[in-house]
């Protein structure tokens, strides 16, 4: 008989974006553990402060409606300019972005000094998720006494552009990279058929709201959409790339453009999805 993927190997942590298919799987972590987190088994949601409203929200609505304790993060700097981090929750949670601004700081410092230009994450460096998340987290795993663990994440089995290119056979610094979705073959249907029937969802339209709002990493239609349905959510991508010089897409569309687009009475449509598909491959 195989084992079920979400009996998981401890001690853990699930790093839990904010989202519908991650919130999915901790929903299957805890059915197939009795309802409970396993003995040293965390969830820890990293705060980057350009999460939509809702996502916070909805962070804060399943510790409460599941009875589960979620650790909230962000990723700050020390005394000596260096990274860690700092425990918050749902009202001392950063909203304006400052944890983001805080690391693009820092690299601005840490460029100058080496005489160098300033950069900007992008879909080729992911360098926001490295530093405001995977890091963070690995440092709050650190303080609690752990030299080692599983890293849960939910990537589903149809994105297997996420999934097929990593080697989970290779032993990280710290951790192992388990998908317990991936093992499962759990699909963008089995996730919203889970949420129709439950008593609390996240509040975004669609799927273009979830997670960091302008992420470099979503189509540029959706971000557009944001920008449509929340102008004043643009202005701190549009300040950090003029401050740069560069882009979050260096392919473009640039924010600006990503602006202009949102004033449409259209944004979404197939010409457009053609175009910029692959300023996210």
């Amino acid at each position: 008989m195989m084992n079920d993927p979400f009996e998981i190997d401890t001690p853990a942590y699930i790093s839990f974006s904010g989202g519908r298919t991650s919130g999915y799987m901790l929903r299957r972590v805890l059915d197939a553990n009795g309802g409970m987190l396993p003995p040293d088994v965390h969830v820890v949601f990293a705060n980057t402060g350009c999460e939509m409203p809702a996502t916070l929200d909805f962070v804060r609505d399943v510790a409460t409606q599941w009875n589960i304790p979620i650790a909230w993060v962000e990723y700050r700097l020390n005394q000596a300019d260096e990274p860690t981090y700092a425990a918050v929750d749902y009202a001392s949670a950063s909203r304006e972005g400052e944890p983001f601004a805080l690391y693009l700081d820092h690299v601005e410092r840490v460029t100058a000094a080496k005489g160098e230009k300033p950069y900007l994450p992008g879909p080729g460096n992911r360098f926001c998720t490295t530093e405001l998340k995977i890091r963070v987290m690995k440092k709050w795993m650190m303080d609690r006494g752990f030299e080692h663990w599983t890293s849960i994440v939910g990537i589903r089995y149809d994105e297997p552009a996420r999934w097929r290119k990593v080697d989970r056979t290779v032993p990280r610094e710290r951790w192992e990279l388990d998908f317990p979705l991936v093992d499962a073959k759990v699909t963008v249907r089995d996730v919203r058929a889970f949420w129709r029937v439950q008593d609390f969802d996240l509040g975004i339209k669609g799927d273009y709201e979830g997670n960091c709002d302008a992420c470099h990493l979503k189509r540029p239609w959706k971000v557009a959409q944001i920008f449509k349905d929340h102008p004043e959510r643009a202005e701190f991508w549009a300040e950090r790339e003029r401050r740069s010089g560069k882009l979050f897409r260096p392919r473009g569309p640039s924010i600006p453009q990503l602006v202009a687009l949102s004033r449409l009475p259209i944004v979404r449509d197939k010409q457009l999805e053609i175009q910029c598909v692959g300023c996210t491959d």
